[in-house]
């Protein structure tokens, strides 16, 4: 039967080496591997058993692939090594010219696969099957021949080594053998502190010491500067204690000076009775930088595992707990060791236990995932505690479990609890009607959302010059009894008004300018509330506020200032609209009158003259004018009264449609119209036809009855324009044109115009007068536009004689339908 193949993978890569040695053990061939991290230690193992293939990395701790393939010749040219290493030419070429049987490029596809054939063909190139023995270090085969010599230049060389390889010249010298593939140094010592054998093990011996140390004694090598004399001391008290019979064994670690990088070493130190009367000590070294470095990682982690605030845990697949570190019991109250073997999930709250199961379920799904989530977890006193957790699943490495990263966030989800409920309290006061309900949700917040039962609130009264109390609990009335005002100046609560800074206050007692030094609290925290007063907040205890109470009350105190002033600006609104009630019936019951009371004789009169005959028409005709003038006044007045409002609403109105329509509804004579431009507005078309039907009429009244009239709209900003070929509007009365009562015609009720501004006004329109000749302009130095569609006399065939600039009233801000 065939024996398997070995194997030995050299690499400091595991994840590499893991995964070689898996695949290989599911070859067709059979493999026995064995796996190193360094160059030296895979040399122990070819001194010490079969090997039949060499697996090595190019870059080990500190000796290369490459260093290890020349090694590996040296002692046995015959024996197969494949270099691994990233796709490199220039290594693959050292490689092979070195002497490397095959050059893998790691990470490529198939890489596992193609290193069984390699390792296959490797070793049947080289002759070596599965059960045929590697020899030792020296290449010699078990005949004692050498591979490439002859039996005499070994025995030559054996002679040279101080004796013979055999005893019969078939079995291996074994002792020579064990010492030849030593690592380690090796040194006798007798009890004058004398060496008398010395092996340093080293390619290249410090050169103080490289000339030999036997018939030297111990102290040469703090003389020579290879160790240090502390060093050397420790030595030999060591040998003193084997050699005396003190004791069995010693060990001395030194960091040797003089390897670059310095290295650490253990020097075993144990007796030697070769016979006779003499003891001899027999001294060791080994390399231990890399335990000692280990090690010191290893205290490093321990101290930050046992030191750090978060809790670390290690489970199994199960939520069985392996580890626990030390923070647990100033977290949760429990001894660490109490908890390793407990299931974590029993003490996790029973409405958090289900997800957080499921959650971990789904973490040992997956290897190298990290979940993280929160949840309550039971206190050694029964309490429970918000933590926030990290678990990470780490099967596959060394830690071969799951470790969780736990802290205590209690303190931060009760502040977002309070901070959500503060938010919801505050929106619900903010709809307070008035001051005095502002102030009692402030305190009855303050009592039940921040837990801060000793509260209330005073408002500042300017008549009185002091801060006189609003609202306060009836928690902080049966403890202070009746709440007290502070007169100006008075008090804490004054300063902190006065300031408009947060007072927090750990302890009253040592507080200057106390109002009553008997006062039973302890702790108070003041908060100005802009020019509206203060909102105290107490405690029987010293410093019962931490940040996060003071940054709490804060937003309580901003919140209530702006209640405040929104509760003062409802309060100025609803004044506002009473008195516009009462204007508004007083205007109504003055238009009743107007309507009834005038109207009634006006009536009378005008049916009178109807009946009245006489030679005297002129007088009569005077009458019918007063008459109609009256009625007129009795409409515009009646207008003004009842169409102020403001519009809610507006439909789409053809501008051309309704101009017609209002002009037809007006009393014009010989006058003529004229619309340029159509446009389709946003209006409430009543409202308009009443603003058209006062810009027609006084162009009518100023211009005479045979005037032009023009509409249209603006080139240059949303609106339109009404313009006549009259005399115009003196620039120092446009100003005042639009004021009730002011006319420039005789018998004009100096309304007509100041409907028109107050129906665009109800609109949200603007309106503004200027000459028709100068369109936008003042009518002093403005250029004449002609194309404009409310230009002057010039336009018309009928107005070509008129030198009159005429008025222009131009309607701005209109939006478009």
């Amino acid at each position: 039967m065939t024996q398997s193949i070995r194997v030995l993978l050299v690499d400091d890569d595991r994840g590499f080496t893991e995964a070689a040695a898996e695949r290989l053990a599911a070859a067709a061939e059979s493999f026995d591997v064995t796996a190193v991290a360094r160059a030296d230690e895979a040399l122990d193992e070819l001194g010490g058993r079969r090997v039949d293939c060499i697996v090595s990395g190019y870059r080990l701790p500190e000796r290369d692939g490459l260093w290890l393939l020349d090694a590996v010749r040296e002692r046995d040219p015959g024996l197969p090594v494949i270099l691994a290493a990233p796709a490199d030419e220039s290594v693959a070429e050292r490689a092979l010219d070195a002497g490397a049987a095959e050059y893998l490029r790691k990470g490529e596809p198939g890489q596992y696969a193609l290193l069984a054939n390699r390792i296959g063909d490797a070793v049947e190139q080289a002759g070596r099957t599965g059960d045929t023995p590697t020899g030792d270090a020296t290449g010699r085969d078990e005949s004692g021949a050498d591979d490439e010599g002859s039996a005499d230049d070994e025995s030559s060389a054996d002679a040279e080594r101080g004796g013979p390889d055999s005893a019969d010249g078939g079995e291996p010298d074994w002792p020579r053998v064990v010492v030849e593939h030593m690592s380690e140094g090796v040194y006798v010592v007798d009890g004058d502190h004398r060496f008398r054998f010395a092996d340093h093990r080293m390619t290249e011996p410090p050169a103080a010491i490289a000339d030999g140390l036997p018939g030297r004694r111990l102290p040469v090598l703090a003389e020579t500067g290879v160790l240090e004399p502390g060093d050397v001391r420790r030595v030999t008290e060591a040998v003193d204690a084997v050699v005396g019979g003190e004791a069995a064994e010693r060990h001395v670690e030194f960091e040797s000076p003089v390897e670059s990088p310095t290295r650490a070493v253990d020097l075993r130190v144990v007796p030697v009775d070769p016979g006779g009367s003499e003891r001899f000590a027999l001294l060791t070294t080994r390399d231990v930088t890399e335990r000692r470095e280990h090690e010191r990682e290893l205290a490093r982690y321990e101290t930050l595992v046992e030191e750090v605030t978060d809790i670390v845990t290690v489970l199994d697949e199960t939520g069985v707990i392996e580890y626990q570190s030390p923070a647990v019991e100033h977290v949760l109250g429990y001894d660490p060791d109490d908890l390793v073997g407990e299931t974590a999930f029993e003490y996790v709250h029973p409405e958090d236990r289900e997800r957080v199961t499921e959650r971990f379920t789904e973490l040992v799904e997956q290897p190298g995932a990290t979940e993280d989530i929160e949840f309550r977890m039971r206190t050694a006193d029964g309490e429970w505690r918000w933590i926030e957790a990290k678990a990470t699943n780490r099967r596959e490495t060394t830690l071969e479990g799951y470790v969780v990263t736990s802290r205590d966030v209690t303190r931060r989800k009760r502040r977002e609890q309070r901070l959500g409920a503060l938010h919801e309290a505050t929106r619900a006061f903010m709809e307070a009607p008035d001051r005095e309900s502002v102030a009692e949700r402030a305190v009855e917040t303050a009592r039940d959302v921040l837990d801060m039962p000793v509260n209330g609130l005073w408002f500042y009264e300017p008549d009185a010059d002091a801060l006189e109390p609003a609202a306060i609990t009836d928690e902080a009335a049966a403890l202070l009894g009746e709440a007290p005002t502070y007169d100006s100046g008075e008090g804490l609560s004054w300063k902190a008004f006065q300031s408009g800074e947060v007072r927090v206050y750990d302890d009253l007692a040592t507080a200057e300018g106390l109002l009553n030094p008997d006062t039973p609290i302890r702790s108070e925290l003041i908060l100005p509330l802009g020019e509206y007063g203060v909102m105290n907040l107490g405690a029987t205890s010293e410093q019962a506020f931490d940040e996060v109470d003071v940054s709490l009350a804060r937003i309580l105190a901003n919140t209530t200032e702006a209640a405040l002033a929104r509760a003062d600006r409802e309060e100025e609104l609803r004044r506002r609209r009473r008195e516009l009630s009462r204007q508004n019936d007083r205007l109504e019951e003055f238009a009743s009158i107007v309507s009834h009371d005038l109207r009634n004789p006006l009536n009378v009169l005008a049916g009178s003259l109807e009946m009245v005959e006489a030679d005297d028409d002129d007088h009569l005709d005077l009458c019918e004018r007063a008459v109609e003038r009256m009625e007129q006044l009795v409409e515009d007045i009646l207008t003004l009264t009842r169409e102020g409002e403001r519009i809610e609403s507006t439909d789409p109105v053809d501008l051309e449609r309704v101009a017609r329509t209002s002009w037809a509804t007006v009393a014009t004579g010989d006058a003529t119209l004229r619309v340029d431009g159509a446009r389709v507005i946003a209006a409430d078309e009543s409202r308009l036809r009443q603003l058209f039907e006062n810009l027609f009429r006084n162009a009518v009244e100023h211009a005479g009855d045979d005037a032009t009239v023009r509409v249209g709209v603006l080139d240059d900003e949303p609106g339109f324009f009404v313009a006549d070929d009259g005399p115009g509007i003196p620039p120092d009365r446009r100003d005042r044109v639009f004021e009730s009562g002011f006319s420039t015609a005789s018998g004009g009720t100096g309304l007509g115009l100041s409907i028109v501004a107050q129906t665009a006004d109800a609109h949200g329109w603007d309106v503004r007068v200027t000459d028709a000749d100068h369109p936008g302009g003042t009518g002093e130095g403005a250029g004449d536009d002609t194309d404009d569609a409310g230009a002057g006399s010039g336009d018309a065939g009928d107005d070509a004689d008129r030198d009159s600039p005429g008025a222009r009233f131009e309607v701005v801000g209109v939006d478009e339908a």
